[in-house]
Order: structure tokens, then C-alpha cells, then sequence
């Protein structure tokens, strides 16, 4: 028997700016060496996909992509097809991520597709001290951080609707950059709202929907369910339907899911019956996950499907706290996972009183059985603060932990406002600790003494850490784990 053609691209995620170049390689089989002709559907307006040859005779062609000036920035997915007579077509997901071209030696482009999140104030500081700098967006819509050393910092101020948000991150200018990028990949901006209708879904089941980042909710007595922000584009949609046992406990467990690719509608499209009966649905896989170092404590479960058909992990499920160590978790059956895609489980403890908190992640690609590790508790950072004219800015200092030791994070929230803060391993250098310390702002142009924490204000408070192998901006890939230590109180300033 012959078997099929398959094929794969040197580049599973083509960062655009301007011109990229990729190289499609062709496997085939022994006894094949007829043309291919291949083509790529889905390309976003503003980028224009030309493959040099076609039909191909050999095992490579040149996939070039080029984008016009103002084109939207964000992720998107096309389909690369390939075609012989008397095959089966043949075809790949392949991720177009268009980014903000570089400002200029040490510049660093910000761009916030999603109106509602334009700056009020938006800063930087060149450095790891002195004076922040104001700046106003340019006639592109950009705002530039002008960051020469060998780190800095951008903060901006926004309001979400509900609060006053300021933000803060700190790395070195390439990790920014990144940052940077993520802004309009994960907040577009120009999205859609869906609805679905849930059957096959009875007594106390629950039901999640998710497509994309966003996730909606069902039941037996509520069988519609609304998605909102959904980005444009296809985009893969997840369900999952829960069991609901109620004991002395409530528990939920999924017992059937549903997986649909490619999904695009117009805003407002009410999307075909998810039937949790029909032949759509599958059982999910499951299989033994044993906690290590729980220390007793409550964990919860949640799980995620990762594909390249979306920009944000998909949100598969999650299951309520409970002390035991060896339990099921679930996840989607192995011959229906595509070649880009991966699962993740997290775990969750919660310890009881000390304001601690774990998480561990792990990716994956079959379910199988497997361990997970929590690390120690995040040692308590220390807090100091710096109060002028009622305003205050905490001050937190922790030590690195090995497990714990590649991006740092705080946040402050108080009635109306909040301020959170991210800083990278990069950012600290070869230091033994880490600081995190709210930035006075005040000297900046447009900014307000009402954006800024109060003193003598409850003020919930939580600092985190993050480790994993990869650092944090690697690329998730099956066999990482990610592992969190937090301290969440409230605390008076």
C-alpha cells in the first residue's frame, strides 16, 4: 500500500513585521514523486502569501510573507493545502503573528488595538532608577518607550470601566518587545459575540463553552449560552459538559466534550447545536495524576487545550478544591489531537490561613498517567512603602527562589483603583532578590492623584513568582512545567 503524502513547515509561528521567508518541506512517500500543488487560504487583509512554486516536484518551496503598511495587528491562523490527484488532500494550520515593526535603536512600540484600553498616561524609565518620561501616541497610534540601557520600564494608565488601572512592566527591551506584541494579539479589540444552544444536557449538569479567550456557561434549565469577545478570525471552539454529584461536597466531573474547528460567524451568529449526544461528542480521555509535596492541602484541578487554530488556550474544565492526592483528570483523546496542538492540567493548592498559594502546570499531548510537583511555599516578601501627601506606594522585596525564579508579579487593589506590576529574571540581573515597588508617577503629564493608592485604605494584596525550564517566553511544549508560589493578604498602607 502507498501511504499519504504528508508534509510540514520550518516554521510552526511566522512573527511578521515586514518580509518573512518560510521553507515548506515535503515528506513523502518512497514510491511518490509526482507534483504537488500547493495553496493558503485564511490570510489576513493587509498580508499577502505568495509560494514561490507550485505544483513542487522536489521537497521544499519558498512560503514568502509580506504586509501592507496599517495592516491590524494581532495572531491569526491560515490553512496550507497540498494537492496531487488521486491523494487525499493534506493540510496544516499555520500561525501568522503580525507585529508592531521596531521604533528604532532602543525604541519599543506599543500599540492598543482595543480602544476601551487606550492610556490615559503612558511612561517610561530608562533604567532601574530616575526620572519617568512621559509620551503621547504618535500619528501611527503608537506610543514609544525610548529604553537604551540594558533594561527598563512602561507603565500606563487605563480605566477598565470599574476601576482605574495602572500597569507596569519591567525587563530588558527585548522582552518588552514581546510584551509589547501581546497587546493587540490578546486584546484585538474588533471582536464578535456568539450563541449556541446546549442539548443532550440533563438534571444538575453544567455545561463550558469556550472559543478563543472567551467562555460562556450552560445548563439543563438554561441551554443558551452566550460567548462575548470573541476574536475575529476561525477560531476552535470547546465544550465540555459536567456531571454534577452532590454529596457532602458538590463534585463535577466531565463526561462528554465537544470539539469544533475553524468556527467563523458573523457578529451576532447564533452557532449550530452543540449536542452532547450526537456524534459530534466524545468521552474524554482520563487518566491517574498523583499530587507530590500537597502538604495536606486543598487542590483544585483546571484544564486547558491548547491549538493553533486559536489565539488563547482553550479553558477545558475545572474541579472544586479537595484534599486527595491521587485522582482522575481528563483531557481530550489522543487520535483526535492535531499535530500543533498540546493539553495542560493545574493544579492548585491553597494553604490554609498563611496567605500562601501553589500552582503547578504541566504540558502534554496524550493523557496519561502522571505526577505533579508542587514546589515550597513562596517565601514572604517583606513590605515597606513610601507615603506623600496621602499617597502611597508599596514596596515588596522577596528572595529568588530556584523554583520560583523567572518572572515576578504584584498587585494592589483598593476601592476603585488598582496597580499591578511584572517584572522578568532579566530585569534583576544577578541580584539575589527581587523588588517590586509601585512607581511614583506623579510627575508625569496628565497623571492624577486619584489614579494612585491611598493610605490607610484596605488594599488586597498578592505577589507571585513563576519558574519553569523554558524561561517565560519560551514556547510551551509537551513535558514543561510551569510552577507558581503566591502570598495573597489585605494589608493597610
Amino acid at each position: 500500500p502507498i501511504r499519504p503524502m504528508s508534509w510540514y513547515s520550518g516554521s510552526h509561528e511566522t512573527k511578521v513585521s515586514a518580509l518573512h521567508n518560510s521553507t515548506i518541506t515535503l515528506v513523502r512517500d518512497p514510491n511518490f514523486d509526482g507534483p504537488v500543488t500547493l495553496s493558503i487560504a485564511g490570510v489576513p487583509a493587509g498580508v499577502i502569501a505568495t509560494i514561490a512554486t507550485s505544483p513542487v516536484t522536489g521537497s521544499q518551496a519558498t512560503l514568502s510573507i509580506s504586509v501592507n503598511p496599517g495592516t491590524l495587528v494581532g495572531s491569526y491562523v491560515s490553512i496550507i493545502t497540498g494537492r496531487t490527484p488521486g491523494r487525499p488532500d493534506q493540510t496544516l494550520s499555520f500561525p501568522i503573528m503580525v507585529t508592531i515593526p521596531d521604533a528604532g535603536a532602543g525604541n519599543i512600540a506599543w500599540r492598543f488595538c482595543d480602544p476601551a484600553r487606550t492610556p490615559i498616561v503612558f511612561a517610561y524609565r530608562d533604567g532601574t532608577s530616575g526620572a519617568w518620561t512621559g509620551t503621547v501616541a504618535t500619528a501611527e497610534g503608537n506610543f514609544v518607550a525610548n529604553i537604551q540601557q540594558s533594561v527598563g520600564s512602561v507603565a500606563y494608565v487605563y480605566s477598565d470601566g470599574v476601576l482605574t488601572r495602572t500597569d507596569v512592566f519591567s525587563g530588558t527591551p527585548n522582552e518588552l518587545r514581546i510584551i509589547a506584541a501581546l497587546e493587540c494579539t490578546q486584546r484585538p479589540g474588533i471582536t464578535k459575540t456568539y450563541t449556541a444552544v446546549m442539548t443532550g444536557v440533563n438534571g444538575l449538569d453544567q455545561v463550558t463553552v469556550a472559543i478563543g479567550a472567551s467562555i460562556g456557561l450552560a445548563s439543563a434549565g438554561q441551554p443558551l449560552v452566550t460567548m462575548r469577545g470573541v476574536q475575529s478570525g476561525p477560531q476552535d471552539l470547546f465544550a465540555t459538559r459536567l456531571e454534577t454529584i452532590v454529596t457532602s461536597t458538590v463534585t463535577r466531573t466531565p463526561n462528554r466534550m465537544v470539539l469544533r474547528r475553524s468556527v467563523e460567524a458573523a457578529d451576532g451568529a447564533t452557532l449550530p447545536v452543540i449536542d452532547f449526544a450526537g456524534a459530534e461528542s466524545f468521552v474524554p480521555a482520563n487518566s491517574t495524576l498523583t499530587l507530590a509535596n500537597a502538604l495536606g492541602q486543598p487542590v483544585s484541578l483546571s484544564g486547558l487545550f491548547l491549538t493553533s487554530g486559536n489565539g488563547s488556550p482553550l479553558f477545558t474544565y475545572s474541579e472544586t478544591p479537595n484534599v486527595a492526592v491521587v485522582r482522575q483528570y481528563f483531557g481530550v483523546p489522543t487520535p483526535l489531537i492535531g499535530s500543533n496542538d498540546l493539553q495542560a492540567i493545574t493544579a492548585t493548592a491553597t494553604g490554609t490561613g498563611t496567605g500562601a498559594v501553589r500552582s503547578v502546570q504541566s504540558y502534554f499531548t496524550s493523557v496519561q498517567d502522571r505526577t505533579l510537583t508542587f514546589g515550597p511555599d513562596l517565601t514572604g516578601p517583606s513590605f515597606t512603602t513610601i507615603t506623600v501627601g496621602g499617597l502611597t506606594r508599596p514596596r515588596a522585596v522577596g528572595p529568588l527562589q530556584p523554583e520560583y525564579s523567572d518572572a515576578f508579579a504584584g498587585s494592589f487593589v483598593q476601592n476603585n483603583v488598582a496597580v499591578t506590576l511584572f517584572a522578568t529574571r532579566g530585569f534583576f540581573g544577578s541580584a539575589s532578590q527581587y523588588t517590586l515597588e509601585v512607581p511614583d508617577l506623579t510627575a508625569v503629564s496628565g497623571y492624577q492623584s486619584e489614579f494612585a493608592l491611598a493610605q490607610y485604605l484596605a488594599t488586597q494584596t498578592s505577589v507571585s513568582a513563576s519558574g519553569t525550564a523554558a524561561g517565560m517566553f519560551g514556547t510551551p511544549a509537551s513535558g514543561l512545567t510551569l510552577r507558581t508560589g503566591s502570598r495573597v493578604q489585605t494589608r493597610t498602607y
